[in-house]
């Protein structure tokens, strides 16, 4: 079950193949294929040609978190300001025959993946479930950790690692996590689990944030916010402390916290938001 648009461009095939190629897609055989390692998004346009005119079919996949329409309509949106294409939006509560929108997009997004779940569900299909806000503040964390860092180290002149946040099951439950290793000094964010390795390269020790909330006293905390670079715009999704410093008291009090768990990382596409089960 997808979601599907068709859009009908006045171009010509190979510009708008370079049009893809040139924004990082991977092109094949008629398919431009979206997919982002750091957010775990991914989509897809199908292009062919009829009767001398090109024709792309956007397509999406249902029964995923919200954080996978936020990201594609960005690129859906800047294929119809480059081509201007003819819409056709099929969807119960769409855009029909136009003019595209971001509401329109989403609106239908919204209703189309809320039906897919439940039908999905009474079929017996599972997933792992966080609530959305969760899964969009990890979304933005990820897709800005890497300039986050870049602003840290070269304009706040803070040198810290900023890891990524992953989806893993921990005691039967999908939580968020991140890896903290020994010698690492680390802006953390607010997760449900940290995977310590200390000493670096033994098995890890998982352990709930607030084991070591007593521990980071004296470091700096800063709440959700939004940074620029390089004339961009971010935003971090998560709260964090900043640990500038990891002496050699914290990493002994670290080695010993927390036990090891047999675990099971999930891919973002497979956590849906709980809210579309509701």
């Amino acid at each position: 079950m997808s979601y599907d648009l068709f859009l009908r461009p006045e171009a010509d095939l190979i510009d708008v193949t370079l049009w893809f190629a040139e924004r990082g897609y991977q092109m094949s055989e008629g398919q431009a294929f979206y997919e982002n390692e750091k957010t775990g998004v991914y989509f897809a346009f199908w292009l062919s040609e009829s009767e001398g005119r090109v024709e792309a079919a956007f397509n999406l996949n249902f029964f995923r978190p919200d954080i996978f329409a936020l990201e594609a309509e960005g690129h859906v949106a800047a294929f119809m300001e480059a081509f201007a294409p003819i819409l056709e939006d099929p969807q119960v509560d769409g855009m029909g025959s136009g003019p595209y929108s971001q509401e329109g997009f989403l609106r239908g997004w919204n209703a189309g993946n809320a039906m897919a779940g439940r039908v999905l569900t009474e079929q017996g299909v599972t997933a792992g479930q966080l609530p959305r806000a969760l899964n969009r503040a990890v979304w933005n964390w990820n897709r800005s950790r890497e300039a986050y860092m870049d602003r840290l180290g070269s304009i706040e002149m803070i040198g810290v690692f900023v890891p990524t946040v992953l989806l893993m099951e921990v005691e039967g439950a999908v939580g968020t996590a991140v890896i903290w290793t020994e010698g690492v000094p680390i802006a953390l964010p607010r997760v449900e689990w940290i995977a310590a390795v200390f000493p670096r390269k033994s098995a890890p020790r998982w352990l709930r944030y607030e084991e070591i909330w007593s521990l980071l006293g004296g470091h700096e905390q800063r709440s959700n916010h939004h940074f620029e670079l390089d004339g961009r715009s971010f935003e971090t999704g998560f709260s964090h402390h900043f640990i500038r410093e990891v002496g050699p008291d914290l990493e002994g009090r670290l080695s010993t916290l927390g036990e090891p768990h047999e675990v099971q990382r999930w891919a973002p596409g497979d956590v849906i938001d709980e809210e579309i089960l509701l």
